[in-house]
């Protein structure tokens, strides 16, 4: 397809000849307002040499733009020069300093303030029927507003400062409130999941599929918050329990191998390499916390 399109945009035909030929305007060469690529082949003869005259006759150039004048109101600074009607560099102290030129972006930054606001009011008050599902549709905006203000924060310039300000005002109010958003989605995820495992509630279809990727969005939340360093032994058995879960799901889950056509799906991959670091964290955690307490105990002093 992408042959034959070349092959008729580099046709030095007059026509194009093709009775299938729709092109984005189906006006006439000769007009002054056509805006096609070429002539349809249907065009009369007249219009083939007015066109042909058209294509011929030597362009003119463009008239030179006029400079504007200034509003009435508008007194101070110097006036543009009308000799080449480039306007007045604009007057130092217009712009508040600091502030990106752009109010798309402005913009982009107080939308991530306002939903993280109303994040803390959700977390606050979590009885609502709809808040568990506000929770996870405002804190999925937040982060891919919170990407745009990172990429922001990797401009040169004074709007740098801003938007670095700004992207640690929001990652603070984040992460005050993501350990919670982490423990109690993970904690339902993971009771939700093993409920299905154990057999007490029935599976759905796709069902593994979902928890995979609830556990997924936990995950990069945790790497958000400092990796899993930061998290603790509860905590850490808990993500590796839900993993688990993802794998004896996929195993119930026969469809996940006729669609895949394979014995090992990705998903499955994934899971399982999820599930090793996840139980290599855990045991790392465990003996620091063992060696921190046997630390502690060997710095108390003797009371014999």
């Amino acid at each position: 397809m992408l042959k034959a399109v070349s092959g008729l945009l580099g046709d030095t035909r007059e026509f194009i000849k093709s009775e299938a030929y729709i092109g984005p305007d189906r006006r006439r060469h000769d007009l002054p307002n056509y805006s096609g690529p070429r002539r349809r082949s249907t065009d009369i003869a007249g219009g083939s040499r007015a066109a042909t005259k058209a294509d011929k006759a030597p362009s003119q150039p463009p008239p030179r733009a006029q400079p504007e004048t200034p509003p009435p109101g508008d007194m101070s600074g110097e006036a543009p020069s009308r000799a080449n009607g480039t306007p007045a560099p604009p007057k130092e102290g217009s712009a508040d300093k600091g502030l990106p030129p752009s109010s798309r972006r402005i913009q982009v930054v107080q939308e991530a303030l306002r939903i993280s606001q109303e994040l803390q009011a959700l977390l606050r008050a979590p009885s609502a029927g709809d808040a568990k599902a506000k929770i996870g549709e405002h804190f999925n905006r937040l982060m891919n507003l919170m990407g745009l203000i990172h990429g922001y924060c990797q401009d040169t310039g004074e709007t740098s400062a801003y938007f670095k300000s700004k992207y640690s005002e929001i990652m603070g109010t984040v992460s005050q409130m993501s350990f919670g958003i982490l423990v109690g989605g993970l904690e339902r995820t993971v009771s939700e999941s093993s409920r299905i495992v154990d057999g007490t509630v029935s599976a759905a279809l796709g069902v593994s599929s979902k928890t995979f990727y609830k556990m997924s969005e936990f995950d990069n939340l945790i790497i958000m918050l400092g990796g899993y360093s930061a998290l603790s032994v509860d905590l850490l058995e808990l993500l590796k329990t839900g993993w688990q879960n993802v794998l004896s799901l996929a195993a119930m889950d026969h469809t996940l191998d006729e669609l895949s056509g394979a014995a090992r799906s990705p998903m499955t991959t994934v899971a399982t390499n999820r599930l090793e670091v996840t139980s290599e964290a855990l045991e790392e955690r465990r003996s620091a916390d063992s060696q921190d307490a046997a630390f502690k105990r060997l710095s108390q002093p003797s009371t014999s």
